[in-house]
Protein backbone atom coordinates (compact mmCIF):
# COMPACT_ATOMS: atom_id res chain seq x y z
CA UNK A 1 0.00 0.00 0.00
CA UNK A 2 1.17 3.54 -1.07
CA UNK A 3 1.05 6.52 1.71
CA UNK A 4 -1.69 7.81 -1.21
CA UNK A 5 -3.79 4.61 -0.76
CA UNK A 6 -3.32 4.52 3.07
CA UNK A 7 -4.46 8.34 2.98
CA UNK A 8 -7.86 7.52 0.75
CA UNK A 9 -8.29 4.39 3.32
CA UNK A 10 -8.38 6.37 6.04
CA UNK A 11 -11.04 8.81 4.41
CA UNK A 12 -13.13 6.06 3.38
CA UNK A 13 -13.37 4.40 6.76
CA UNK A 14 -13.95 7.73 8.84
CA UNK A 15 -16.29 8.89 6.25
CA UNK A 16 -18.35 5.46 6.70
CA UNK A 17 -18.29 5.21 10.31
CA UNK A 18 -19.84 8.51 10.64
CA UNK A 19 -16.31 10.50 11.28
CA UNK A 20 -15.55 13.75 10.64
CA UNK A 21 -14.88 14.46 6.22
CA UNK A 22 -11.28 15.41 5.81
CA UNK A 23 -9.64 16.89 2.68
CA UNK A 24 -6.45 14.73 1.50
CA UNK A 25 -4.45 16.97 2.28
CA UNK A 26 -5.68 17.24 6.50
CA UNK A 27 -5.78 13.17 6.08
CA UNK A 28 -2.04 13.52 5.10
CA UNK A 29 -1.29 15.84 7.90
CA UNK A 30 -2.59 13.29 10.17
CA UNK A 31 -0.81 10.56 8.94
CA UNK A 32 2.31 12.42 8.92
CA UNK A 33 1.53 13.25 12.29
CA UNK A 34 1.05 9.72 13.32
CA UNK A 35 4.37 8.23 11.53
CA UNK A 36 6.29 10.98 13.66
CA UNK A 37 4.64 10.25 16.65
CA UNK A 38 6.03 6.50 16.51
CA UNK A 39 9.02 7.76 15.50
CA UNK A 40 9.61 10.23 18.65
CA UNK A 41 8.63 7.10 20.55
CA UNK A 42 11.37 4.68 19.04
CA UNK A 43 13.90 7.70 19.46
CA UNK A 44 13.14 8.51 23.38
CA UNK A 45 11.71 5.06 24.80
CA UNK A 46 13.07 2.90 22.28
CA UNK A 47 9.98 1.48 21.79
CA UNK A 48 5.87 1.94 20.58
CA UNK A 49 3.06 -0.52 21.17
CA UNK A 50 -0.18 -0.55 19.27
CA UNK A 51 -2.40 -2.80 20.84
CA UNK A 52 -4.40 -5.30 19.11
CA UNK A 53 -1.82 -4.48 16.20
CA UNK A 54 1.73 -5.29 17.54
CA UNK A 55 5.24 -3.39 19.30
CA UNK A 56 8.32 -1.49 17.18
CA UNK A 57 11.47 -1.52 19.16
CA UNK A 58 14.84 -0.38 18.35
CA UNK A 59 17.29 -3.49 17.88
CA UNK A 60 20.90 -2.35 18.97
CA UNK A 61 23.70 -4.56 16.75
CA UNK A 62 27.28 -3.45 18.69
CA UNK A 63 30.61 -2.92 16.49
CA UNK A 64 31.92 -5.88 15.97
CA UNK A 65 35.32 -7.16 14.08
CA UNK A 66 34.73 -8.25 10.75
CA UNK A 67 36.66 -9.53 7.02
CA UNK A 68 36.53 -7.26 3.86
CA UNK A 69 35.30 -10.08 1.53
CA UNK A 70 37.59 -8.41 -1.03
CA UNK A 71 40.71 -8.14 0.24
CA UNK A 72 40.65 -10.10 3.47
CA UNK A 73 41.53 -7.25 5.45
CA UNK A 74 40.15 -7.01 9.19
CA UNK A 75 37.71 -3.79 9.58
CA UNK A 76 35.59 -2.83 12.14
CA UNK A 77 31.79 -3.37 11.35
CA UNK A 78 29.93 0.01 13.00
CA UNK A 79 27.34 -0.41 16.10
CA UNK A 80 23.86 -0.13 13.44
CA UNK A 81 20.32 0.34 14.89
CA UNK A 82 17.38 -0.92 12.88
CA UNK A 83 13.57 -1.18 13.86
CA UNK A 84 12.17 -4.39 14.98
CA UNK A 85 8.04 -5.36 14.89
CA UNK A 86 6.64 -7.82 16.56
CA UNK A 87 2.62 -8.78 15.44
CA UNK A 88 0.19 -8.93 18.37
CA UNK A 89 -1.96 -12.44 18.67
CA UNK A 90 -5.20 -10.30 17.35
CA UNK A 91 -3.03 -8.96 14.10
CA UNK A 92 -1.68 -12.94 13.05
CA UNK A 93 -5.09 -14.30 14.19
CA UNK A 94 -6.73 -11.70 11.28
CA UNK A 95 -3.79 -12.20 9.07
CA UNK A 96 -4.29 -16.16 8.97
CA UNK A 97 -8.10 -16.11 8.54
Amino acid sequence: MTRKELIETIRRQLEESGGPELSVAATGKVVDAVFAAVTESLRREGRYVHPNFGSFSVHVTQARPGRNPKTGEAIEIPRSETVRFKPARELKAALEG
